[in-house]
């Protein structure tokens, strides 16, 4: 089932909450009011995201779920390109001085 994402509002909700034992784990609850911006309830799942200033808390979503796994599929292919062209420019820097390879040089070339 989706549902739209909150919107962001000017007004904020400032909420404190206590861990407390859930059975052999620990946990929070989370105040009706927190619930019903959020638009979740029992048995819904949330996203919790790292952040810089704290953790960001979001209502499941599988397209927001989706374009989590597209992104870190794309860091992923990013970080492998960047390593490969490390390698590659780091095998030109070790080849400085060297002669150019035959695909390089000029054809037809009169010397001077």
């Amino acid at each position: 089932m989706s549902r739209d994402l909150p919107t962001p509002r000017a007004e904020l909700l400032l909420t404190s909450v206590k861990i407390t034992t859930v059975g052999n784990s620990l946990g929070i609850v989370l105040p009706r009011e927190l619930l019903q911006k959020l638009r979740v309830g029992k048995g819904d799942h949330l996203h919790l995201i790292e952040a810089e200033t704290g953790v960001l808390m979001l209502p499941s979503d599988p397209r927001l779920l989706a374009q989590i796994e597209s992104l870190e599929r794309l860091m992923r292919a990013d970080r492998e390109l960047i390593a490969g062209i490390g390698a590659r420019d780091a095998a030109r820097v070790a080849n400085v001085g060297a002669a150019a390879p035959p695909a390089l040089t000029r054809r037809g070339s009169s010397g001077g």
